[in-house]
Formats: structure tokens, sequence, C-alpha cells
């Protein structure tokens, strides 16, 4: 094969990976344009633990998966008005920490890549996949 004939593939090939591999700003970004309640609930969701320190405050050093604070997960109405709900349900034993920064980066990844005009997606994400990150409806 010619040099000519490869440096375009090669071309080509690269700027499709660097495309694909979006960062979490950019994430961030396709999510606040897209879904800015979304966007806005996540940030929420993940500054808090479901323990209150003596002042009544919220940690927000992350989240434990199981827990009920993962699992009851935040309500809200999406732009749209449809009710929906952000959670991460799980069955990990033991249970696994989730960092406030992961927690953002996955559901901004779910708020981005959907292709629900809702805003509705699913994925498994943690060891062994026992975390179930969810923006759905209501049940």
């Amino acid at each position: 094969m010619k040099l000519s004939t490869i440096l375009p593939t090669l071309t080509f090939s690269t700027a499709a990976t660097l495309v694909l591999a979006a960062t979490d700003a950019q994430n961030q970004a396709i999510c606040l344009q897209r879904f800015p309640a979304t966007e806005a609930t996540i940030q929420i969701f993940c500054s808090g633990s479901g323990s209150a320190n003596a002042v009544g405050k919220h940690f927000v050093d992350g989240i434990t998966v199981p827990s009920r604070y993962a699992d009851t997960g935040i309500e809200f109405t999406a732009s749209t008005g449809d009710p929906l709900w952000l959670r991460v349900s799980g069955d990990c034993s033991p249970p696994r920490w989730l960092p406030k920064l992961w927690c953002l980066a996955q559901f901004w990844k779910l708020c981005a890549s959907t292709s629900d005009a809702g805003g509705w997606n699913s994925r498994l994400f943690g060891t062994s996949d026992c975390q179930n990150f969810t923006i759905g409806p209501r049940e």
C-alpha cells in the first residue's frame, strides 16, 4: 500500500478516536445544553451522602452503594415537564464508596450519551457492575 493511501486513513482514524473520547467537561456541557434540569440534579445528588453531621449539613465526600441515600435518589421535574428520578441502585457486597467526581462523571456520561428525547438512560458501573446508574421515569 502506498504512503499516500495510508496517511489519509491514519489521519481519519486518529481524528475519529479523538472525537469519540469525550472528556467529563464535554459531557457536562452537552448534558447542560440538552437537559439543564438533569444536570442540576446530578450536581445536587452527587454532592450528598445521606449522612448528616451534628449541624445537619451533608458530607460531600461521596456516596456508598448500596445505601438508602443512593437507592432513594432524587426525584425532579425535567425541562420537558416530565417527572424523572436520578439514583444509583446496587448490590455491591461489601458496599462500595462512590466518590463525588466519579458520580458526576458517570451521570454526565449517561446524560450526554442518551438517545432518548426525555433524557432517560441507565448503565452499570463499578466493580463487577454492581452499581446501576439511572436517569429515568419515577416509579
